[in-house]
């Protein structure tokens, strides 16, 4: 069994009806990471730091607690599912199956230069038979900021982030708000170091290539 407690970042008033209703509101559309569904991070810290983008990119670079909580929270989750119900991408079988899938619908779907994650789990779960039945859950590991480790030889040259898509929104219990007041310090020191080198690049970071707006509708691009 896999039991947890997960962490989400919300605009204020989703999240408050989030919390009032004690059920998820899912995102839908192609263009989220893993597809259709309820997204949750495994460490505080990145739910911190998406509150925090969003923030700026919507508000003001002058930051401090009381300003980010006007607009936005932190929603703390409790998941327990069956391991067995996860499709987990962080597992070799589970990434062939993807990888299979991906392959069978390059070419119709004309993926292109596009992200492909969440057109082909969405296709996965939409489309094909047994996925949407099987599973409640699609977990994966992000690869972030390899650019910033150019000049270091490693192997482990980027920074992790574990996100959880809940398709099956009825796994997640004891929705609550999150206090992390005490923890923004140690938060924002982690920021300082959260890029590894620092320098101009003609390289779109990963993730402002994303929209934050959750009724963002995505747009494929059209061969030319």
């Amino acid at each position: 069994m896999y039991t947890e407690t997960l962490f989400h970042g919300s605009n204020r008033l989703r999240g408050k009806q989030i919390i009032e209703n004690q059920i998820m509101e899912p995102s839908r559309g192609d263009n989220h990471w893993l597809g259709d569904g309820s997204y949750f991070f495994t460490e505080d810290f990145h739910s911190y730091k998406w509150i925090v983008d969003m923030y700026k990119n919507r508000h003001s670079h002058t930051l401090n607690y009381e300003n980010l909580t006007k607009f936005y929270l932190i929603l703390k989750g409790n998941i327990k599912v069956k391991k067995s119900r996860i499709f987990d991408l962080t597992k070799t079988e589970h990434k062939i199956l993807f990888d299979r899938v991906y392959k069978e619908i390059k070419d119709k779907r004309q993926l292109g230069d596009d992200f492909a994650e969440g057109i082909v789990i969405n296709y996965m779960f939409n489309e094909l038979p047994d996925y949407k039945e099987e599973f409640d859950v699609v977990k994966a590991v992000f690869i972030l900021n390899k650019h910033k480790y150019e000049h270091v030889k490693t192997r482990i040259g980027f920074m992790p982030q574990e996100q959880l898509c809940i398709k099956n929104l009825e796994v997640v219990e004891n929705i609550v708000e999150y206090d992390f007041k005490e923890r923004t310090e140690t938060f924002d020191l982690l920021l300082t170091d959260y890029y590894f080198e620092i320098h101009n690049t003609q390289k779109k970071p990963y993730n402002k290539r994303r929209s934050y707006d959750y009724n963002y509708k995505y747009k494929k691009k059209r061969s030319s």
